[in-house]
């Protein structure tokens, strides 16, 4: 579904924005300048007395999609025009938090099998690591505990993506979310660490930890 808002000069309708990104696009775009900074602290109804007088004439398309997440674009209003300047930049989109804490869990998940396996060379060798392997000895001690550590990072992994992807899909991201995201990557790093030297009674601490990161989330997801 696709809502067009025609600004006129007047403006054709008292309130039109109501969300802070609207008001950062348009500033950065320079299509619209604010008279107080408190419009972008404090995102709500603006009304004409809050805009320059000498924007132009701009059509705002709305596009809602299946999971109601919704996108935005700017064009002219028929019969206007408006230009933007080289030097005018319009911000980025950054990942989110919660991304990042998924992209760096997922290396540290790659780190653990990369150890895992160049123990495993460095204990039988490249060619019988290489092979069927049906008859190789029995692993060390400190592989096996990353091996058992690496189907348990897989695990907690695969629940921590899902969350994370469903909350980014539903537009679901604040502060909770963000330090859920962080408190999951830390925990498994310090999870990781403790499974790799053996250090009792702490480690199940952690994973709980990591556990209550990805409830957050998801309980942010369903309150939402």
């Amino acid at each position: 579904m696709i809502e067009q808002v025609a600004l006129a000069v007047p403006l054709q309708a008292e309130r039109v924005y109501r969300h802070r990104s609207w008001y950062r696009f348009l500033e950065y775009a320079g299509f619209v300048t604010f008279a107080t900074k408190s419009d972008l602290a404090n995102p709500g109804d603006v009304d004409r007395h809050d805009l320059h007088d000498s924007y132009p004439s701009l059509v705002l398309k709305r596009q809602l999609t299946l999971c109601g997440a919704a996108s935005y674009s700017f064009t002219p209003a028929p019969g206007r025009s408006y230009s933007v300047s080289d030097s005018t930049q319009v911000e980025k989109n950054k990942m989110s938090v919660e991304l990042s804490m998924l992209v760096y869990s997922t290396l540290l998940f790659l780190v653990i099998i990369l150890v895992q396996a160049g123990l495993g060379i460095a204990q039988n060798g490249l060619l019988a690591q290489a092979g069927s392997r049906d008859s190789l000895p029995a692993p060390t001690l400190l592989r096996q505990r990353l091996q058992r550590l690496s189907a348990n990072m897989q695990e907690n992994l695969v629940m921590f993506a899902i969350v994370v992807l469903v909350a980014q899909a539903a537009g679901v991201s604040n502060g909770t979310t963000a330090m859920a995201a962080s408190l999951f990557f830390y925990a498994r790093v310090a999870h990781a660490v403790i499974y790799a030297f053996g250090w009792p009674l702490i480690r199940p601490l952690f994973y709980f930890i990591g556990l209550y990161g990805i409830g957050a989330i998801a309980w942010q997801v369903l309150v939402a």
